[in-house]
Formats: structure tokens, sequence, C-alpha cells
């Protein structure tokens, strides 16, 4: 059985306060640049990756029971991407709060279905931890129990102190950490994480006993696995797992079951397969 899963993709906002602190050398606020930095990436947006968007800090003391460190909304859930109804919502964000980002991440990971999906989270942000997590532990959770959870971040005119927690944070997660300062350093970091999205995709295959009970294989099986770029197929690998214990088992390139197998582009699926032996 073989299952291809689009990327799904969640943008975590800034808005606390400090969002209206200017960017060095200019007139203009880290909100403005990250209300840019969102307009830039929905401009070339591609329809075939789901899109969501959470905040955290806009609503500040308005929060319900006061607590600003519970202030973190899922304003637009993971789907099929409406623009019209994103660029809405991003332009009517207002930064009023505090940085509650173990929280934040802890619910993207939630919405996004981290356990069972693959899925990338764009942290855009000024600040660091403000509630009293432990962002690096938070992180490591989150890695263990996912399935693959990416987190790139865009940092926003920090200090170097605030940028080394983030920095872990990436890389913990195998995301990408970019230091922005200026608006014209945002657009290179927004079209490469736009071109990994577009130019991966999650391969899931599973092996089911049909000669007794529909359930997961544990005799040996040869993994041939080939992949297309428009101009024909070619092999990809061949790999060989002695068992297949769980229903569900990811393949990478040269390893054994329970990675993930990236295949070079979601427009070439149709020409993709997989084989036994």
């Amino acid at each position: 059985e073989l299952q291809v899963s689009q990327p799904q993709v969640l943008f975590v906002f800034d808005a606390s306060q400090s969002m209206y602190g200017e960017i060095a050398g200019t007139r203009g606020t880290k909100l403005d640049l990250a209300k840019s930095i969102m307009k830039s990436a929905l401009s070339d947006w591609p329809t075939e990756i789901d899109l969501g968007l959470l905040v955290y800090g806009r609503r500040g003391r308005r929060v319900p029971g006061g607590d600003r460190c519970q202030d973190i909304q899922l304003v637009i859930p993971i789907g099929t991407p409406n623009l019209t109804q994103i660029r809405s919502k991003v332009a009517s964000i207002y930064a009023n709060g505090t940085t509650p980002l173990c929280g934040a991440l802890e619910v993207a990971g939630k919405h996004l279905n981290a356990v069972t999906k693959a899925g990338t989270v764009v942290l855009i942000s000024d600040g660091t931890e403000e509630c009293g997590g432990d962002l690096a532990e938070t992180v490591r959770k989150l890695v263990a129990t996912s399935l693959d959870l990416r987190v790139h971040i865009l940092s926003l005119d920090q200090s170097e102190k605030n940028n080394v927690p983030l920095k872990e944070l990436a890389s913990l997660s195998s995301g990408k950490f970019f230091d922005i300062r200026q608006s014209d350093e945002a657009e290179p970091a927004i079209q490469e994480i736009l071109h990994k999205l577009v130019n991966t995709s999650n391969l899931m295959v599973s092996a089911h006993d049909t000669w007794d009970t529909d359930a997961p294989t544990a005799a040996p099986i040869t993994w041939h696995l080939y992949g297309g770029d428009g101009h024909g197929v070619t092999p990809i690998a061949t790999l060989h797992t002695p068992k297949l214990t769980d229903a569900w088992t990811l393949l990478d390139h040269g390893a054994m079951g329970g990675q993930t197998l990236w295949i070079p582009s979601p427009r070439a699926l149709g020409q993709s397969g997989v084989t036994t032996a």
C-alpha cells in the first residue's frame, strides 16, 4: 500500500508587545517586517501545500482569564490555503502580549497532527520564551514524539544572546535559522523555505500479510524504490527490511524502515512506485 502526503505548514506569528520595536536604521517596526514577510510568502504560495496561521500575544490582557501566557490562537486552521482570508488576518494583527513560545510550539504540534503526519513550522519572532518554559526540552519532546516535524525560524533583529536558543531550536528539529535584520533579507529566506517544501514530499508504504490476517507482515521484504522527473522513471534505492512490526513504515535513501524518504517533487508523484520482491 502506497500513500503520499503533501507538505503542510503552520506559520507561528509573534504578536508580543516588543514587535512594536523599530528595526535599527529604519522607521519600520518588527511587526511591519513580520507582516511583509507573510505578504512575500503568500504571493508565491503553492496551492498544493496546506497552510495555517497561529498567532500568540495579540490579545494581551484581553485573553480569557487574564493569563497572557495562554494567549495562543489558531486563527487559520491548516488546510487548502485561502490566501485572501490569510492576508486579511495578518493585516489585522496588533502586538499586545508576551511570548509563550514553548506553549505555541506545543499547540502547533497538535494542530499539525505531528505524531502521525509530517509537518513544518515557520516561526516569525523577535523574542524567546517568556513564560517559564524550557525551549530546548520542549522541542526535544516534540521531535521525539513527531513523525517528521521541522521548525524554520525567522528571527527579527534580535541580540545574539536571544538568538542562541532559537538557533538550537532550529538545529534540534533539522530546520533552518535565519537572522533577519532588514526587510531585503527576508525574501531569500522565504524563497529557500518554499523551495524545500515544493521539492519534497513524504512517501509512506505499508506491507500487510494477506495470507492470514490483514496485519503488518513479519516476513523479510526487499523494497525497490523508483522516482520520476517527468523524463522517465529511475531507481532511487533498494532497501532490505528483516520484518515490519508497524503498519506504516517510512523509508529513507539507503536506510532501514522508520525514517523518511524524500522524492524529487510533488509533481513527479504519478511517476513513482514501490514494488516488492
